[in-house]
């Protein structure tokens, strides 16, 4: 699954991320905006994998988990 993965978790493109949370605020219930996070979360445990860039991902994670705790305030 590692190496199948594509899209905006697998590029770590930090600002379509940013562009779909600005969407799902606007657009969906709070459910819809979870299931993104969490979708996105393991996605990325699946790039750490195999990844070779770590500072990247650790970067998106760090964005991710923000996006999380902003969610839950």
């Amino acid at each position: 699954p590692e190496q199948a993965l594509t899209g905006t978790f697998a590029r770590f493109d930090i600002a379509a991320f940013r562009r779909h949370l600005d969407s799902l605020e606007n657009l969906a219930d709070d459910l819809g905006k979870d299931v993104y996070l969490t979708l996105g979360a393991a996605s990325l445990e699946l790039v750490k994998k195999c990844d070779e860039n770590n500072e990247l991902t650790e970067q998106f994670i760090r964005e991710l988990n923000m996006a999380k705790a902003k969610h839950k305030c």
